[in-house]
């Protein structure tokens, strides 16, 4: 779907020519103009009905990705970047508190780590 979305971005650069507006946004109108964050939200909450999944809107979105991928063993340096966050420690007040089983998890690691199982 994104590979789709910046495909017709590039066309619509190419066919606007010098009429192109735009930067490097990911959601934009046809001349490159950043698109309303209000209709962005529309559109995924349209597409969230039609998928027949519950909406939680763009904050939960978020959430929910920084949650999966630090639970999935995504550095918390990466993840603190593709938030925008100016520092790791902010990421992690903010998002390691709601993983589950994250010390048993270290347990089990440093265990390993020391030949213990």
């Amino acid at each position: 779907m994104l590979r789709a979305l910046r495909t017709r971005q590039i066309e619509d650069r190419l066919a606007w020519g010098p009429g192109w507006v735009g930067g490097d946004s990911l959601f934009t109108e046809e001349d490159g103009r950043p698109t309303h964050p209000q209709t962005i939200t529309n559109r995924l909450q349209r597409a969230a009905e039609k998928a027949q999944v519950p909406w939680v809107g763009l904050h939960g979105l978020r959430h929910t990705m920084a949650v999966l991928a630090l639970s999935s063993g995504v550095p918390l340096k990466v993840v603190s970047e593709r938030l925008g966050h100016t520092s790791t420690s902010f990421t992690a007040d903010l998002y390691q508190h709601g993983i589950p089983g994250m010390q048993l998890s270290a347990s089990s690691a440093i265990s390993r780590a020391l030949g213990m199982s």
